[in-house]
């Protein structure tokens, strides 16, 4: 992803599990990186109960292809996920011969959660200093992914003298669509 990355990126952003590829990537000497954004993200380890599991159960049982896209989206909702989540997941879907089938691989998935859930990112918020880029983290106050308890490590770092900023915004994990003017007034007030 590294050699994607132009010498006039100056900030890169990343919901939950970007925002922990975006701390990753941080970790890299980028030339005119200032800001790193993580998106209501667990920079820690975690466990296997979250919503992007639930998803990828959904995804297994119904890998497609679908002959129309509400036939997709009547296979998700057995699962209780919220009309949002499910709206969004509808637009990865992609038409083929036969109807419509998702646009990524779905057998790759669950590799990439399980390293999600290994890998602790901490240390790269809680060693930042002035040389690094700023680090901005989100907390999403309805959602369970970035808990309190987190985001008070977050401001604990900072009075350590890392180079993070924590924000808290309205909304669930899914920020962008449940907040989208929140997230764009905070990205316009604050990016380089």
């Amino acid at each position: 992803m590294r050699d994607k990355i132009g010498a006039n990126t100056m900030a890169l952003l990343g919901h939950s599990f970007g925002g922990k590829i975006a701390l990753a990537v941080a970790t890299q000497p980028i030339v005119g990186l200032q800001q790193v954004w993580v998106v209501d993200s667990n920079p820690g380890t975690s466990s296997r109960d979250s919503e992007a599991w639930q998803i990828l159960v959904a995804l297994r049982k119904h890998p497609g292809p679908f002959p129309t896209r509400e036939a997709a989206m009547e296979s998700f909702q057995p699962y209780g996920f919220r009309p949002v989540v499910t709206q969004w997941m509808m637009t990865n879907l992609r038409p083929k011969d036969d109807g419509f089938a998702w646009q990524f691989c779905i057998e790759e998935i669950g590799p990439l959660l399980d390293d999600f859930a290994v890998t602790d990112r901490w240390p790269t918020i809680e060693q930042a200093h002035t040389a690094t880029p700023e680090f901005h983290l989100i907390r999403a106050q309805d959602s369970a992914v970035m808990t309190e308890t987190m985001a008070t490590r977050v401001e604990a770092a900072k009075q350590q003298g890392a180079n993070v900023q924590l924000h808290r915004l309205a909304g669930g994990h899914w920020l962008h669509i449940d907040n989208p003017e929140g997230v764009t007034q905070l990205l316009v007030n604050t990016l380089p």
